[in-house]
Protein backbone atom coordinates (compact mmCIF):
# COMPACT_ATOMS: atom_id res chain seq x y z
CA UNK A 1 0.00 0.00 0.00
CA UNK A 2 3.21 2.54 0.61
CA UNK A 3 4.37 1.80 -2.63
CA UNK A 4 1.17 2.84 -4.25
CA UNK A 5 1.03 5.95 -2.50
CA UNK A 6 4.59 7.20 -2.72
CA UNK A 7 3.56 6.19 -6.99
CA UNK A 8 1.04 8.63 -6.91
CA UNK A 9 2.86 11.16 -5.60
CA UNK A 10 5.59 11.03 -8.33
CA UNK A 11 5.04 14.31 -10.84
CA UNK A 12 3.90 13.29 -14.09
CA UNK A 13 5.91 14.81 -16.85
CA UNK A 14 4.20 15.00 -20.67
CA UNK A 15 6.74 15.07 -23.20
CA UNK A 16 7.00 14.32 -26.75
CA UNK A 17 5.64 16.06 -29.75
CA UNK A 18 2.58 18.12 -29.79
CA UNK A 19 -0.48 16.11 -31.65
CA UNK A 20 -4.08 15.61 -30.49
CA UNK A 21 -3.71 12.70 -28.73
CA UNK A 22 -1.03 14.12 -26.75
CA UNK A 23 -3.08 17.26 -26.57
CA UNK A 24 -5.52 15.38 -24.54
CA UNK A 25 -3.51 13.73 -22.41
CA UNK A 26 -2.63 17.33 -21.03
CA UNK A 27 -5.98 18.50 -20.65
CA UNK A 28 -6.83 15.40 -18.93
CA UNK A 29 -3.82 15.68 -16.66
CA UNK A 30 -4.90 19.15 -16.25
CA UNK A 31 -8.22 18.33 -14.87
CA UNK A 32 -7.41 15.72 -12.16
CA UNK A 33 -4.77 18.52 -11.28
CA UNK A 34 -7.76 20.82 -10.79
CA UNK A 35 -9.61 18.47 -8.64
CA UNK A 36 -7.03 17.52 -6.78
CA UNK A 37 -5.70 21.24 -6.48
CA UNK A 38 -9.71 22.10 -5.32
CA UNK A 39 -11.17 19.27 -3.70
CA UNK A 40 -10.83 18.27 0.46
CA UNK A 41 -7.12 17.41 0.08
CA UNK A 42 -6.13 20.93 -1.66
CA UNK A 43 -3.09 19.67 -3.16
CA UNK A 44 -2.04 22.80 -4.39
CA UNK A 45 1.47 21.89 -4.55
CA UNK A 46 0.58 19.62 -7.58
CA UNK A 47 -0.30 22.51 -9.98
CA UNK A 48 3.49 23.50 -11.27
CA UNK A 49 3.25 19.62 -12.64
CA UNK A 50 1.32 21.13 -15.48
CA UNK A 51 0.64 25.17 -15.03
CA UNK A 52 3.60 27.73 -15.30
CA UNK A 53 3.53 31.45 -15.30
CA UNK A 54 0.66 33.59 -14.81
CA UNK A 55 -2.22 30.55 -14.92
CA UNK A 56 -0.06 28.95 -12.39
CA UNK A 57 -0.39 31.83 -10.39
CA UNK A 58 -3.69 31.89 -10.87
CA UNK A 59 -4.78 28.78 -9.93
CA UNK A 60 -2.61 28.26 -6.82
CA UNK A 61 -4.45 31.97 -5.55
CA UNK A 62 -8.18 30.07 -5.90
CA UNK A 63 -6.62 26.95 -4.52
CA UNK A 64 -5.88 29.04 -1.30
CA UNK A 65 -9.17 30.92 -1.77
CA UNK A 66 -11.08 27.80 -1.81
CA UNK A 67 -9.38 26.53 1.65
CA UNK A 68 -9.64 29.46 3.01
CA UNK A 69 -12.78 29.93 2.39
CA UNK A 70 -13.77 26.21 3.69
CA UNK A 71 -14.74 25.06 0.75
CA UNK A 72 -13.83 22.27 -1.77
CA UNK A 73 -15.15 20.94 -5.19
CA UNK A 74 -15.41 17.44 -6.36
CA UNK A 75 -15.05 17.70 -9.91
CA UNK A 76 -15.61 14.89 -12.39
CA UNK A 77 -14.45 14.84 -15.73
CA UNK A 78 -17.42 13.40 -18.26
CA UNK A 79 -16.23 13.72 -21.73
CA UNK A 80 -13.10 15.48 -23.60
CA UNK A 81 -12.32 16.13 -27.31
CA UNK A 82 -9.69 17.90 -28.62
CA UNK A 83 -10.81 19.89 -31.19
CA UNK A 84 -7.64 21.42 -33.06
CA UNK A 85 -3.99 21.62 -32.10
CA UNK A 86 -1.83 24.78 -33.56
CA UNK A 87 1.91 23.72 -33.00
CA UNK A 88 4.33 26.91 -33.73
CA UNK A 89 7.32 29.13 -33.12
CA UNK A 90 10.09 25.81 -33.09
CA UNK A 91 7.34 23.19 -31.96
CA UNK A 92 7.65 24.50 -28.33
CA UNK A 93 4.29 26.53 -28.47
CA UNK A 94 1.27 25.31 -29.11
CA UNK A 95 -2.70 26.37 -29.03
CA UNK A 96 -5.19 23.87 -28.42
CA UNK A 97 -8.81 23.60 -28.55
CA UNK A 98 -11.14 21.28 -26.99
CA UNK A 99 -14.69 20.30 -25.88
CA UNK A 100 -14.99 19.42 -21.84
CA UNK A 101 -17.86 17.79 -20.09
CA UNK A 102 -17.65 18.21 -16.15
CA UNK A 103 -19.60 17.98 -13.59
CA UNK A 104 -18.90 19.20 -9.98
CA UNK A 105 -20.42 19.77 -6.39
CA UNK A 106 -19.28 21.93 -4.03
CA UNK A 107 -18.89 21.24 -0.60
CA UNK A 108 -18.47 23.66 2.63
CA UNK A 109 -16.65 22.67 5.48
CA UNK A 110 -17.39 18.72 4.19
CA UNK A 111 -21.60 19.35 3.92
CA UNK A 112 -22.58 19.21 0.37
CA UNK A 113 -24.47 22.25 -1.42
CA UNK A 114 -26.98 20.85 -3.72
CA UNK A 115 -27.32 24.35 -5.04
CA UNK A 116 -23.91 24.48 -5.97
CA UNK A 117 -24.15 21.89 -8.25
CA UNK A 118 -23.66 21.60 -12.03
CA UNK A 119 -22.67 19.62 -15.05
CA UNK A 120 -21.38 21.63 -17.95
CA UNK A 121 -20.24 21.69 -21.27
CA UNK A 122 -17.77 24.11 -23.11
CA UNK A 123 -15.33 25.18 -25.22
CA UNK A 124 -11.92 26.17 -23.93
CA UNK A 125 -8.43 26.98 -25.79
CA UNK A 126 -5.38 26.45 -24.23
CA UNK A 127 -1.85 28.14 -24.45
CA UNK A 128 1.04 25.12 -23.94
CA UNK A 129 4.86 25.27 -23.80
CA UNK A 130 7.89 23.39 -23.28
CA UNK A 131 11.38 25.04 -22.59
CA UNK A 132 13.05 22.92 -25.00
CA UNK A 133 11.89 19.36 -27.22
CA UNK A 134 12.84 17.30 -23.69
CA UNK A 135 10.91 19.05 -21.51
CA UNK A 136 7.69 18.70 -20.19
CA UNK A 137 4.44 20.23 -21.90
CA UNK A 138 2.88 22.47 -19.37
CA UNK A 139 -0.68 25.31 -19.86
CA UNK A 140 0.44 28.87 -19.76
CA UNK A 141 -2.95 30.44 -20.47
CA UNK A 142 -6.65 29.60 -21.00
CA UNK A 143 -9.79 30.60 -21.45
CA UNK A 144 -13.21 29.20 -21.87
CA UNK A 145 -14.44 30.46 -25.56
CA UNK A 146 -18.24 28.76 -25.46
CA UNK A 147 -19.73 27.65 -22.34
CA UNK A 148 -22.91 25.91 -23.28
CA UNK A 149 -24.58 26.60 -19.86
CA UNK A 150 -25.49 29.96 -20.14
CA UNK A 151 -27.56 30.39 -17.15
CA UNK A 152 -24.46 29.84 -14.95
CA UNK A 153 -23.86 30.87 -11.50
CA UNK A 154 -20.88 33.42 -10.71
CA UNK A 155 -18.91 31.00 -8.61
CA UNK A 156 -19.33 28.31 -11.22
CA UNK A 157 -17.65 31.11 -13.50
CA UNK A 158 -14.41 31.95 -11.41
CA UNK A 159 -14.24 27.94 -10.41
CA UNK A 160 -13.84 26.66 -13.69
CA UNK A 161 -13.45 29.44 -15.96
CA UNK A 162 -10.81 26.91 -17.41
Amino acid sequence: ASGSAAASKQAVRITGEMDAKLAGRIVRRWQTIKAEALGGQYKSDVLDEILDGAMLDQWKQRAQDVKSAGWFWEYNLVGLSVDSVIVSKGSNHALIEARLQESAQLYHRGQSSHTDAFRSTYSVRYEMHRDDAKSAWKIVGGAVLKDDNKAASSQRQVSKQS
